[in-house]
């Protein structure tokens, strides 16, 4: 994987740094969107040393480059990163803050609403909210 992510960076006209590969391959790893301080406790339990600003200064650089997605929840004041991999939404527990990802079902209709509209459609974007089934408990 350690080639592959040089490869992605150098597609990205990111420089390719051990800081920079590692960053990567956690959020690459990961099921789900992380914060900063998850990627830098992540980083701690591996025994890698990075300071948080790092970190932040990174996630900028690869979301200014197009290579991952920055992501705000309301109710929540940090910001989330996600690799860019497929198109998808987001369900966030109120409680606890469990985000899970979910496959996107509008595809069919985002077509049909560019055809009936004359739009061309760019994005859409949904984030559902709700209780988990352990904070319902």
């Amino acid at each position: 994987m350690g080639e592959s992510i040089s490869k992605l960076l150098a597609n990205y006209d990111i420089r390719i740094t051990e800081q920079r590969k590692k960053i990567l391959k956690v959020l690459i790893s990961s099921s789900k969107p992380l914060s900063a301080s998850e990627i830098y406790n992540q980083l701690q339990q591996n025994n890698y040393q990075v300071r948080l600003s790092t970190i932040y200064r990174n996630l900028s650089n690869f979301h200014e480059k197009g290579l991952i997605k920055e992501l705000n929840f309301a109710g929540k004041n940090q910001n989330y990163y996600e690799f860019i991999n497929d198109h998808h939404h987001h369900l966030l527990c109120t409680s606890c803050g469990e985000i899970l990802c979910l496959d996107c079902p509008l595809q069919d209709y985002e077509s049909s609403l560019a055809r009936e509209t004359g739009y061309e459609i760019s994005e859409h974007k949904i984030k559902i909210y709700g209780l988990c089934p352990q904070c319902k408990k």
